[in-house]
């Protein structure tokens, strides 16, 4: 009726602005990405208001690995991923090794905008990886979050001689 508000709604991501070109927003802050998110304002005529909203690294990679397990069932000839799931383990894995001498390669040669596509090309395949055997993101920030504050060498030396170096 007039003289209404309208309800209140949740934002909805503008398909501009979606993860899939997250790469492309500009670093705002260390660990945090800027997005613009758009929603129908309540006036007339529908105007549209821009909000920022904060996505952490915990986000993007929750988005990240939610897709590539989307990818899973779909056919080879439909995604890049979708091959690689097709291809085989031995496949992904080598693709990981291939990005990791990239990445190292990349270190060596001192230009940063390299290493950081390299990088991102690595951690890329090893979430591929990861989704492969049935692992989510959320489980590697874990253990990360489990050795914050916990030197190095104790950490390493509290694995004992179960694992490797």
């Amino acid at each position: 009726m007039l003289g209404e508000r309208a309800p209140h709604r949740k934002p909805a991501v503008c398909a501009a602005h979606s993860l899939s070109r997250v790469a492309q927003l500009p670093l705002v802050t260390p660990g945090t990405l800027r997005q613009s998110v758009y929603h129908r304002d309540s006036r007339p005529r529908h105007r549209f208001r821009v909000r920022r909203l904060t996505f952490t690294m915990r986000d993007i990679l929750a988005e990240l690995a939610a897709t590539l397990e989307d990818r899973k069932g779909s056919a080879p000839d439909s995604s890049y991923v979708a091959s690689l799931y097709a291809s085989g383990l031995d496949r992904i894995l080598k693709k990981v090794g291939e990005e990791a001498a990239e990445t190292i390669i990349a270190a060596k040669g001192g230009n940063d905008a390299a290493l950081v596509h390299e990088v991102a090309d690595l951690w890329f395949h090893t979430l591929v990886l990861l989704a492969e055997r049935g692992l989510h993101p959320r489980q590697v920030l874990a253990e990360l979050e489990r050795r914050a504050g916990v030197s190095g060498h104790e950490e390493k030396a509290s694995r004992g001689s179960t694992r490797g170096a």
